[in-house]
């Protein structure tokens, strides 16, 4: 069975493009009848409202408003997963929140919702949505690869996550696209799907790259399939998505 692997999107500053692409891929997948779900590897929301980084002052968007988006986002992608599992990995900046009201509003904190009771109170489509907290890496496992946010960050992430854990693992965080093998493991980082223009904290050249993985599981072994994005274009196979 086959799995989509969505790396960060931010919203509100994804890519409607990039987000197409994961449709169609799904959608293509769906039809070969291998598509077992898909797994979004975290920071699917910015909260750059609660962020220690400097506000557009002209932004008037809610955190509550971003996480609709999102859930306008996954209800595109379970409208072509259909019955499957939707795994949603928390990220850092969906952990954030937690951090934020542990900070500022302690006192009333049985009466603010999580990101996770939010998502599960308002989520649309029939796939199965499966939640998998920051701190726990080990909570995803498909076959014999472990899905994760990810919590190291430099220019050599992947080849760093694959002598940590020697097993093989792929998560999200970074924004760059990278992919080693040991022979017997493999480790990869699939870059992102933000728009780097509005997502990035500073204005330098960032090196990202948008990328979406297939993860492949076949009688317990795990092997992964990166495929780029450019331009809200990407080819899997013979197939342009």
């Amino acid at each position: 069975m086959q799995y989509v692997i969505v790396p960060d999107i931010h919203c509100p500053f994804h890519d409607p493009s990039y987000v197409a692409v994961v449709e169609r891929l799904l959608s293509h997948i769906k039809r070969s009848g291998r598509l077992a779900g898909l797994v979004q590897l975290g920071d699917f929301v910015d909260f750059w409202q609660i962020s220690s980084y400097p506000k557009d002052p002209t932004r008037r968007e809610t955190v509550v408003e971003d996480l609709d988006t999102y859930l306008e986002v996954a209800a595109r992608w379970c409208k072509a997963i259909g019955e499957g599992v939707y795994h949603q990995i928390e990220g850092n900046h969906e952990e954030r929140l937690g951090r934020f009201i542990a900070s500022h509003a302690a006192p009333i904190h049985q009466l603010v919702t999580s990101v996770e009771g939010y998502l599960r109170r308002n989520w649309k489509g029939r796939a199965k949505l499966v939640w998998h907290p920051y701190k726990k890496w080990k909570s995803c496992k498909l076959g014999d690869c472990y899905l994760m946010h990810g919590f190291y960050f430099n220019q050599h992430v992947a080849m760093g996550h694959l002598t940590k854990y020697k097993r093989s693992t792929v998560f999200g965080h970074t924004h760059r696209m990278q992919f080693v093998s040991d022979g017997e493991h493999f480790a990869a980082t699939l870059g992102h799907g933000s728009i780097e223009e509005t997502t990035a904290h500073k204005p330098t050249p960032t090196g990202w790259q948008q990328a979406i993985g297939v993860l492949t599981v076949d009688r317990g072994r795990s092997s992964l399939q990166v495929i780029e994005v450019n331009n809200g274009r990407a080819v899997y196979g013979t197939k342009t998505l």
